[in-house]
């Protein structure tokens, strides 16, 4: 008889929470992806429907900044992911997220400064 403790069983049970865990990793990394594609969504919709008199205060430029600050937020959350699941931080391929993650997020403001700024 095997004691009921013994490694086999421990062995299937981290396997299952770590199986649990990426799943888990994942689920969370789709709902950022969607939060963040709806703040980018949401606030040049916003723009777009601004009425003359907030648009003539720099309402658009406030919200193109209040985007901005949620998506570094967002951002910022989605990387404690990954780095979580890097062994080391220092690897190729989380530089690698790093810069792609940098040049997303630059692109974003970009896009938002500009829309704030240049739409009619």
């Amino acid at each position: 008889m095997k004691p009921v403790g013994d490694r086999g069983s421990s062995q299937r049970s981290t396997t299952s929470l770590e199986q649990l865990a990426g799943a888990l990793e994942r689920f969370l990394q789709i709902v950022l992806w969607v939060v963040a594609v709806a703040v980018f969504a949401g606030s040049l919709l916003i723009m777009l429907n601004m009425d003359a008199g907030s648009r003539s205060q720099g309402g658009r430029l406030y919200v193109a900044l209040g985007a901005i600050v949620v998506l570094g937020v967002v951002d910022t959350q989605y990387a404690r992911l990954v780095k979580r699941r890097a062994a080391l931080s220092n690897t190729a391929a989380y530089r690698r997220y790093q810069l792609r993650s940098l040049s997303l997020l630059l692109l974003s403001a970009v896009t938002l400064v500009a829309a704030a700024l240049l739409l009619p």
